[in-house]
């Protein structure tokens, strides 16, 4: 019967993980990681025990007083705790994935699958997930076995009141299977991407779409990208030998600004928009028309989406000033040569000398331990947020710690 097959699997995730992890103290695993792990688990094996007793009585019973349209019509309203379980099951996949970045942890599950006859070589996740594959299971049989009995059946004007307690339930749970397509989706996108110590799959998080694009620096030079976009964030990574890209930095979409350029026909850059975000601003470089157009409309959608979530606006960081379009110091009017150099303000990103840019200050933009920034002489006199009028120009934009 394949309803004591699964209370058996529901008992092994109990036994054989949430027990023995909540008495292992070696492992040091906190409470609220063990509550966002396994949920309201007891519930859920409460309710399926009784279903299954209830089921096995009725057909071991010689007289029937119910129909089995009535033992579902009883217990379906039971299911419903496996809402709190659906509900819970993204951030337990996130926690576990939070867990297996310690070596203890993940040495400890990996044995568990490896050496435990009850988890069958599986490992955690493939029992965790089996209560949000049930309902919908438990809904197919339901309407088959509607369409299978007849109509002077005593059973069969209960059975359309069961499956339809089931449906709204089981609209619940395939919500959550969609997120769980998503999440697999995610993890094979986590293979591609070496984000750091940041976390990837986070609640909530989804992936939209990549693409391979250069960026465009200051100096005019075409560095080539991989550009990650998923609901809340833009990721700028870096092609390397191996298969994996390395994320150069993570930019926000809530607030974030894109904007269309006309092709730079003199340095070949055909196909250019702006992205302007926090805590970087970028300049790129479409392969064709159609590609460029498709980005932003796709940018512009997601950015109107993440402004519609709760939270702050970011303040976009202007982009660079392009080296070729200045000759002159915009502060002291001296006109630069192959002595008299070109440097950034790193505060309003515009071309000015060594001689009016020998402060330095921290930025908004910065992170803690970061070293201050040149600024020039204008942007002294005010704050770090100042900028002067028209510092947001279409030039192409880059890091200190850029390439160039």
């Amino acid at each position: 019967m394949t309803e004591q097959l699964y209370i058996k699997d529901l008992l092994t995730l109990q036994m054989v993980w949430e027990k023995p992890l909540t008495k292992e103290k070696a492992l040091k695993v906190k409470q609220e990681w063990l509550d966002d792990l396994f949920g309201n688990l007891e519930q859920v094996i409460t309710t399926n025990v009784g279903f299954y007793k209830a089921l096995y009585y009725w057909l071991e019973s010689e007289i029937k007083d119910k129909t089995l349209g009535d033992i579902l019509i009883q217990y379906m309203p039971f299911f419903q705790n496996y809402g709190d379980y659906v509900s819970g099951y993204d951030k337990a996949i996130y926690t576990f994935e939070k867990m297996m970045k310690q070596p203890a942890l993940q040495k400890w599950f990996s044995n568990i699958q490896a050496n435990e006859p009850l988890a069958k070589g599986l490992n955690f996740d493939a029992f965790l997930i089996k209560p949000v594959q049930r309902v919908p299971r438990y809904k197919l049989f339901i309407d088959r076995l509607l369409k299978c009995t007849p109509q002077d059946d005593p059973d069969f004007p209960k059975l359309p009141a069961a499956l339809e307690k089931c449906d709204k339930i089981a609209h619940v749970i395939n919500s959550a299977k969609e997120k769980q397509i998503q999440r697999e989706f995610m993890s094979k996108i986590a293979e591609k991407i070496d984000c750091g110590n940041e976390l990837l799959m986070i609640p909530g998080r989804s992936f939209v779409k990549d693409i391979q694009i250069d960026k465009i620096t200051r100096k005019s030079k075409r560095q080539p990208r991989h550009l990650f976009l998923f609901t809340d964030v833009l990721m700028v990574a870096t092609d390397t030998l191996t298969e994996r890209c390395v994320v150069q930095v993570k930019l926000q979409l809530k607030g974030s600004e894109v904007k269309d350029l006309p092709d730079d026909v003199e340095n070949g850059f055909l196909n250019r928009f702006q992205f302007l975000s926090y805590p970087k601003s970028l300049e790129l470089a479409a392969a064709s028309k159609e590609e460029k157009d498709k980005w932003m409309e796709l940018l512009l959608a997601r950015i109107q989406e993440a402004d519609k979530s709760l939270g702050s606006k970011i303040k976009v960081i202007p982009m660079f000033e392009p080296d070729a379009k200045v000759k002159r110091c915009p502060i002291c009017s001296e006109k630069f040569t192959a002595v008299f150099r070109k440097h950034h303000c790193r505060q309003c990103r515009r071309v000015v000398c060594g001689n009016c840019t020998k402060h330095k200050r921290k930025l908004p933009s910065q992170s803690e331990g970061e070293r201050k920034k040149r600024v020039c002489d204008d942007c002294w006199k005010h704050d770090e947020h100042w900028t002067p009028e028209g510092a947001t120009s279409d030039a192409p934009y880059v890091s200190s710690s850029d390439e160039e």
